[in-house]
């Protein structure tokens, strides 16, 4: 069921399982806004803290509307006293609620909270007879960043789809429910963090698309929603829906999506390449404030890339450390991992904590471009009270290189570790796939000519020369850890490491680009080779000459932290802290502009 209110705000109702317990309210029509009161977060004999909660409401929750204080309230209680009823029908209508608007308050009716499991906030809900609803302001995907958007059901961890287009018709709408402000408690410390997953992990109720027509036609809803996320919702998420990927978490370009729309990244002048695999996922996170964290997954970059692209914050979580896999869509395990999407550093840092838990440690090219790098490495320095030392991986290797190289450079020992088993897996891992699809519509499935130019590559590495690359890269893992950067049991790293993220110029989302292998290692794969945490941070803008807009536009610039496998939490805090320290920004906004212009 969806209604308005006023002139612009749309609301998807779902029931909310409450009742009242006997009503004086007219019955009939349509369902009305209404404000419930609960003594769960409100003293319900004091109309001064009720005043103040409507006004923390209205200020901070963008579900609140001054349509929501209506002719009638409602109140959560086990057993309200005559006398709480007496004084908010009696007191509260004398205030001066909002803007100037007396309260015309007639109705105060009880709700049933008695033996509910989940504690009942105040906040906007929906009143129809007896029948208490939640309210989820939907909001336009105009950025064609999700999938498919959900609502919750009865059953914790299972959705249903939304179906709503918006009302312009630019794109689906995204339902979101009412923030609780105040102090979570403890055993739910993500509530009212709004939330989008990429379309490669599992909802029960919703189907998978990853990326692809023919695999979303094969299979049916998923019936189980994936460890991870069901993680999350426990700790109080809220998920809004599934973002749109690149096929299979390959790295398609923007021009290879043939079966979705590629996301736009709303950065300068919203035709810039979004970045590749956890598009929707970057891309939402830079454009909708209505949201608040964005999940992906990063296999040779596939977090990091798309957050620089877009201007936002980003981990990719160390391979391994962030619980069962059950529920994901794999690319390549052995380097399979999840990541994050903010716009506020801080916010990313409280999101890792509390959906890591305790399997991490913490912490207590040109002239223009190159500015902003220098500067952030000066804020690092500053704040560490260290210099920097520039080194080279290939020459740590060629001075102290494990025996099991035989005298060859990095250059050539690595030359094809990362190469196989990232073709072979996304080629093996879809055989049940491509057969389920060939016997339910007795035809090939189609996926992009980029994509077939990957699949073709991974049909042509044999199983041995998987194993092989498994044995060399386990090799340079524990060289890497022994010779370069090592984990520590009280900081998580010893040292970290600053790397290069993202483009050095505006590309365009139109520009056609032969896929090309992946050979060796680049700063991108670095991390997933090693197992690392990267933490990608927007540190300025760049000034360019768009030729979609004709006018002076700006691309973000980043830089990148990583650190020893474990030491998630401690990069992001260094990094927060140093930042402070040094006075620069740890929130970027969404829009045109990542750092808007003074």
């Amino acid at each position: 069921m969806i209604v308005s209110v006023g002139d612009s705000k749309l609301y998807a109702l779902v029931d909310s399982g409450l009742r009242l317990a006997a009503t004086s309210v007219p019955s009939g029509g349509p369902p009305r806004p209404v404000l419930l009161l609960s003594s769960q977060d409100c003293p319900l004999d004091n109309p001064s803290a009720i005043i103040k909660k409507i006004r923390e409401l209205y200020e901070n929750d963008d579900v609140f509307d001054e349509a929501f204080v209506s002719e009638t309230l409602l109140i959560g209680d086990v057993s309200p006293s005559e006398r709480q009823r007496m004084v908010l029908s009696t007191e509260l209508p004398d205030e001066i609620v909002l803007n100037e608007k007396h309260w015309d308050l007639k109705f105060v009716e009880n709700v049933d909270i008695f033996g509910l499991k989940e504690p009942v906030w105040s906040g906007p809900y929906f009143l129809s007879g007896a029948v208490v609803f939640k309210p989820f302001r939907l909001y336009t995907d105009e950025f064609a960043c999700f999938q498919t958007t959900v609502l919750p059901t009865r059953l914790p961890y299972r959705f249903k789809n939304l179906n709503a287009i918006a009302p312009n018709g630019e794109g689906m709408c995204v339902a979101v429910p009412s923030r609780r402000h105040g102090q979570p408690p403890p055993d739910k410390p993500l509530s009212g963090y709004r939330i989008g997953i990429k379309d490669n992990i599992s909802l029960a109720g919703i189907k998978t698309s990853l990326g692809n027509r023919s695999f979303l036609s094969t299979y049916d809803e998923e019936q189980e929603t994936a460890a991870f996320i069901t993680g999350l919702i426990d700790k109080g998420s809220y998920i809004a829906g599934k973002t749109r990927m690149a096929a299979f978490a390959s790295g398609e370009k923007p021009i290879d999506f043939f079966d979705f729309k590629c996301p736009f990244n709303v950065r300068a002048d919203g035709y810039l390449e979004p970045g590749s695999s956890s598009t929707g996922s970057a891309a939402a996170a830079a454009a909708y404030p209505f949201l608040d964290v964005l999940i992906g997954t990063d296999t040779n970059g596939s977090v990091r890339e798309p957050a620089a692209r877009c201007g936002v914050y980003a981990i990719r979580v160390s391979t391994g450390l962030w619980g069962p896999t059950t529920g994901l869509y794999p690319c390549s395990p052995v380097f399979d991992t999840v990541g994050a999407f903010a716009r506020d550093l801080k916010m990313l840092q409280s999101f890792s904590r509390a959906a890591l838990g305790p399997t991490v440690k913490e912490f207590m090219k040109d002239a223009a471009q190159q500015k902003y790098i220098d500067q952030f490495l000066q804020i690092l320095e500053s704040f560490l009270g260290i210099k920097k030392t520039p080194f080279s991986l290939a020459q740590g290797w060629a001075e102290n290189p494990p025996a099991e190289a035989n005298g060859k450079s990095l250059n050539e020992y690595a030359f094809k570790t990362g190469y196989n088993p990232f073709y072979y897996d996304i080629y093996h891992q879809y055989d049940q796939f491509r057969a389920d699809h060939l016997e339910k519509f007795g035809s090939k499935a189609y996926v992009s000519p980029s994509m077939q130019w990957r699949l073709d590559r991974g049909a042509e590495i044999t199983e041995s020369e998987v194993e092989q690359s498994h044995k060399e890269l386990k090799v340079l893992q524990a060289w890497f850890a022994k010779s370069i950067l090592r984990g520590d049991h009280t900081a998580g790293s010893t040292a970290v490491l600053i790397l290069p993220v993202g483009p050095t110029e505006p590309n365009y989302r139109d520009a056609y680009i032969l896929p090309s292998p992946r050979l060796g290692i680049d700063a991108l794969s670095l991390a997933s080779f090693m197992k690392m945490p990267q933490l990608v941070v927007p540190v300025g803008q760049v000034e360019y000459d768009s030729r979609v807009s004709g006018r002076k536009e700006s691309f973000p610039i980043c830089s990148s932290i990583a650190g020893a496998h474990g030491s998630d939490l401690m990069i992001i805090d260094l990094a927060l802290k140093a930042l402070k320290h040094s006075k620069f920004p740890t929130k970027v906004a969404t829009g045109r502009y990542a750092f808007p212009p003074s």
